[in-house]
């Protein structure tokens, strides 16, 4: 029957089995998936603007570095201080995004699977960051008795 409708996997909502995905939240049945209502790409779970590639190749990069001019603590300090700032912003930041044209998906059209992964993502995002923070007190507390040390004559 050419008018028959279907049942959305995510939001619930009736839709013609002609479409390949619901029009309201952009859920695609067949491929158990959230497609971009604007392009059609697929949506997915980004990390935002913090935690990415670049900017982890960049604090590798940046640390050899500040390794041979700042030394080991030093640098470890600074090196765990971006890297807790980093992980913040994503926490901020993050969303299901399309992966082609880069738009949102807004967070009441998401099922409960998909929040639970944000949910996840961002726990563990948060846990890295004060990890990360703790690391660098603990670098800067190092390399402050290191230098008092070395002042002293000790």
């Amino acid at each position: 029957m050419a008018g028959e409708t279907v049942k959305c996997g995510s939001c619930g909502r009736q839709y013609s089995e002609k479409n390949r995905f619901c029009n309201y939240c952009g859920w695609n049945n067949t491929q158990d998936m959230r497609m971009c209502l604007k392009c059609e790409g697929p949506v997915v779970l980004n990390n935002g603007k913090g935690a990415n590639s670049t900017a982890g190749g960049g604090m590798g990069l940046g640390g050899i570095a500040m390794y041979w001019l700042l030394g080991l603590a030093l640098s470890l300090t600074i090196l765990f201080a971006l890297g807790s700032g980093l992980a913040v912003m994503s926490v901020f930041t993050m969303g299901f995004k399309c992966t082609m044209c880069d738009r949102e998906a807004a967070d009441n059209l998401l099922n409960k699977d998909e929040k639970e992964e944000k949910r996840k993502r961002r726990l563990g995002l948060t846990l890295g960051a004060i990890g990360m923070g703790v690391g660098a007190v603990l670098c800067f507390a190092l390399w402050v008795w290191a230098v008092r040390s070395r002042l002293r004559g000790d």
